[in-house]
């Protein structure tokens, strides 16, 4: 079962600034899709996706970044969850099968350009395992357009129009269509063959970073922390923030230039060379940064100083009344629990103990008031019955079996 989200700005009607797209007749304009290694984890979906907006230097309440409103940005960012069921055990099947290809496909296989169109306004952001998840996905939509009779050069003419940026992989990238890779030689969890090569380049050379191409892909490779994790890749410090975001936010720009053209702006290696070779300078990450939040444009609104500071703010209000409504959640389900453990303890009482010691019992537990006439206490309890009831076959010279 697919579930595709979308995200929003948040608010108090909706605290976790997410809704869920129905139909993918629903998506028209460029999107970015972002595909986490663990999908179906709300934690794991929903933070990539925030990644990825971050990526493409749109406010989130991790940074105001290039202060761009989501709500009134030209594209959509989403995310996806995926739980096997009988029709679909593989994530990628159903990915392609209910949203990448209909996407394409939608104003019919004879209108190759308007395919290419429509690719063109599809970007994925893939972290560690996601990207084999990509990987399956470009094979599965090949494998398709073989069976509509498309040749060869078309439909790598229409998948070199989805652009990739990969994040913390292993998967080699090199037979990719087209896509960019984003790599930290020291991360062990996802060490290959070649690493040891990439870090003696690295080293020979004399630097903390190196880009070219894989073929006819980009690989960009750097010194890093080693640390695997995709907050890593966002750290304001980190080398590799500049070169990721221009990345992808070129790409972004290209998709919504070419949907307001209404025609096709092509990518290729050159789009992530260039935009590298802008952002990979002797400077710091942050001034790298400020420079590219002056220079990505979407024609879209953004939020000034002072609305962002607000934005924050609401941001922060929205969270601690989430975290609120977890844990009064939390509490009802326990409380809800309790409530049925009290009775089924009752139902014990009623089946295995007398009434007096039923109320006895309750009484004493503050689960039932008796009137004032009536003391539950005054009567021999079933514990006192059966030690009667053991001393008096005791005195008789036999022990009843208990």
């Amino acid at each position: 079962m697919l579930n595709i989200y979308k995200r929003v700005e948040k608010s108090l009607d909706n605290l976790s600034g997410i809704v869920e797209i129905q139909r993918v007749e629903e998506l028209e304009r460029p999107f970015l899709l972002c595909l986490s290694a663990q999908d179906n984890y709300d934690k794991s979906i929903y933070g990539i996706i925030k990644k990825g907006a971050q990526a493409a230097r749109v406010y989130t309440s991790e940074e105001a970044a290039a202060g761009f409103k989501i709500d009134n940005m030209p594209a959509d960012f989403l995310g996806l969850r995926f739980r096997s069921d009988n029709v679909y055990t593989n994530n990628y099947e159903e990915i392609v099968n209910k949203l990448i290809y209909p996407f394409l496909i939608r104003y019919g296989l004879s209108q190759i350009e308007k395919i290419k169109w429509q690719a063109r306004k599809i970007n994925l952001m893939t972290y560690c395992d996601g990207t084999l998840t990509y990987k399956k996905i470009e094979e599965e939509l090949e494998k398709k357009f073989k069976n509509d009779a498309l040749s060869q050069d078309v439909i790598d003419s229409i998948l070199s129009q989805i652009s990739l940026v990969a994040i913390g992989t292993m998967i080699d990238i090199s037979d990719f269509k087209a896509t960019t890779a984003f790599v930290d030689v020291n991360d062990t969890e996802i060490s290959t063959d070649m690493t040891n090569r990439y870090k003696k380049m690295l080293q020979d050379k004399g630097c903390q970073s190196i880009y070219g191409t894989l073929k006819k892909n980009v690989l960009y490779i750097y010194n890093g922390t080693g640390n695997h994790s995709l907050k890593e890749y966002f750290l304001s410090d980190r080398i590799v923030k500049p070169a990721l975001c221009s990345v992808l936010s070129h790409f972004l720009e290209i998709s919504i230039e070419s949907q307001r053209q209404g025609s096709l702006i092509g990518i290729s290696a050159s789009n992530s060379l260039s935009q590298l070779a802008k952002y990979t300078k002797k400077m710091a990450s942050r001034e790298l940064l400020t420079l590219l939040d002056r220079n990505v444009n979407y024609a879209s609104p953004k939020y000034n100083t002072e609305e962002a500071s607000m934005r924050h703010e609401l941001d922060l209000l929205c969270k601690r009344v989430r975290e609120q409504e977890t844990q009064l959640r939390t509490f009802q389900e326990r409380e809800e629990n309790m409530q049925q453990q009290i009775a089924k303890i009752i139902e014990g009482l009623k089946e295995y103990s007398s009434q007096e010691t039923m109320s006895q019992i309750l009484t004493f537990s503050g689960l039932y008031q008796p009137s004032l006439k009536a003391n539950p206490f005054q009567e021999l309890s079933d514990k006192s019955v059966r030690e009667l009831y053991n001393s008096y076959h005791q005195v008789k010279g036999s022990r009843p079996k208990s």
